[in-house]
């Protein structure tokens, strides 16, 4: 039986991707120790499933539509560049989503309470949505100096707007140029 790599996310639009892409062309001259994330392939997790079978996306899809029929549009700025855990520790670098009516953690909530029935597991650490740009692969103490100082240049980079109206189940396949992602299904909100 086939399985496949999936995620929730909700897909951004091509200004935006420019954007991160911009971002990306800047913080690649301060090393090559980062795996970068391919502009046109960013996205905003809400939740990783993991390997799951052929059989059940329609299952998946059915649960994200409801959750989808519950919620309205809701627009967010895509603004400032930061890192997880944090600037001085850099592993992952990421472009900020500033959301002050909490749309994209509601929405998370939403998905965590509609999947959990089914067998995923709620994600025990906090919610906080970006837009993932590249991954820290090794460093040293003088490359987390250095990308953290680049990264604090792009603290208030604006990125445009994302008007967030469906959800999309992505499956993720691994080649030797990165992770390829496709759509397995869509559900845009307020319809049921």
């Amino acid at each position: 039986m086939a399985l496949m790599r999936t995620f929730i996310a909700v897909a951004i639009p091509d200004d935006v991707r420019a954007k991160a892409g911009q971002v990306i062309r800047e913080l690649s001259l301060v090393t090559d120790r980062i795996r970068w994330v391919e502009p046109r392939q960013a996205h905003i997790t809400l939740k990783f499933l993991g390997d799951i079978k052929e059989s059940d996306v329609h299952v998946v899809c059915s649960r994200m539509s409801a959750v989808a029929a519950r919620f309205e549009s809701f627009i967010v700025d895509c603004a400032g560049v930061g890192a997880f855990p944090e600037l001085a520790r850099a592993k992952t670098l990421w472009l900020g989503i500033d959301d002050p009516q909490e749309g994209f953690l509601h929405l998370n909530q939403a998905v965590e309470h509609e999947l959990q029935p089914l067998g995923f597991p709620r994600e025990q650490r906090m919610y906080r949505p970006h837009l993932t740009l590249g991954r820290v692969r090794s460093s040293s103490p003088r490359l987390l100096a250095d990308l953290a100082a680049r990264l604090l240049e792009f603290a208030d980079f604006a990125a445009g707007r994302i008007t967030v109206d469906q959800l999309t189940l992505f499956a993720s396949e691994l080649t030797a140029q990165g992770p390829h992602y496709f759509a397995l299904g869509r559900a845009r909100f307020g319809e049921g």
